[in-house]
């Protein structure tokens, strides 16, 4: 029994409840009480907050990915259209649509600027694209007419070139022909033969300029007729024709010996004669020793 009342008297001390007292200093130091209600909104307020952010940079997001899904799409029409206008299908487009003001004109009606920008620069390039394949024809033609003329050309130097070979062939002949003759006239002291090979005038005769043909033929007179003995020597010619072949200067090494009055002189020189074709004949027009040799 004893332990029983001695249980009940332990729950009602502690079940026994002590009044609250408030004196001054804990009324001054209470906080002021807050409605739940009050609290309730302000523990929701963040959550609000965070899910307006998330809610809005969403909608962000969906809308730069729609104006990149459209920056993409222009971009990739305007590749095709420009390899639609590539020089290959210019000119069907040229020859389809002859009169590019038609596109200038429907691209001014057209609400949006940039649309009517963007044609007229397609119809410029159409434009320019069109004549382009007759530039290039023109080009290439203009090349087969010069290579057809070069080959044509060729074509008559090389008919003209045996020809132009035989003629400087046969000059050279003639030529020779007229030195023998020369040497061989002049060592048989036969004036009026030597003579035959002298123009009416002749450019240069030794240190004489200009001189006549009297002139020449009274020196030749003094040194053929006053000589007993001439023997005169030519070496093989050397020999440049003019380009038109009308006129010639030959070089060669020519050895002399002179017998007058008992006394012989001797030498070597180089000689220049220089010729001119006067119909069928060479004349000479210029006599002179260039160098003495010995």
């Amino acid at each position: 029994m004893a332990a029983g009342r001695s249980e009940e008297n332990t729950l009602e001390s502690e079940q026994a409840v002590v009044a609250p007292r408030f004196d001054d200093e804990t009324i001054r130091r209470a906080r002021r009480a807050t409605p739940l209600s009050r609290l309730s909104q302000k523990t929701t307020r963040p959550f609000v907050i965070v899910a307006v952010c998330l809610a809005a940079g969403i909608i962000v997001g969906v809308l730069a990915g729609l104006a990149a899904l459209k920056y993409y799409n222009k971009s990739s029409s305007a590749a095709l259209n420009a390899s639609d206008n590539r020089p290959e299908n210019v000119a069907d487009d040229a020859r389809a649509q002859p009169t590019p003001p038609q596109t200038a004109t429907v691209a001014a009606n057209d609400k949006t600027p940039a649309a009517s920008k963007t044609t007229k620069n397609d119809s410029r390039q159409i434009a320019n694209e069109s004549h382009r394949p007759d530039r290039e024809r023109g080009t290439i033609e203009n090349r087969k007419d010069e290579k057809s003329t070069h080959s044509k050309r060729e074509e008559r130097e090389e008919v003209n070139a045996p020809e132009t070979a035989r003629q400087t062939g046969a000059a050279h002949d003639s030529l020779h022909s007229a030195l023998d003759e020369w040497v061989a006239a002049t060592n048989a002291r036969d004036l009026k033969k030597q003579m035959a090979f002298y123009g009416g005038k002749v450019d240069a005769f030794y240190l004489s300029r200009n001189a006549s043909r009297d002139s020449v033929r009274q020196e030749k007179a003094r040194t053929i007729g006053g000589a007993e003995k001439i023997s005169i020597r030519a070496g093989s010619p050397d020999i440049k024709l003019s380009p038109d072949g009308r006129t010639a200067t030959m070089l060669f090494r020519k050895q002399y010996a002179i017998k007058r009055d008992g006394q012989e002189r001797r030498g070597a020189v180089m000689q220049e004669l220089r010729w001119r074709r006067v119909g069928q004949d060479w004349k000479i027009v210029s006599e002179r020793d260039v160098r003495v040799l010995n």
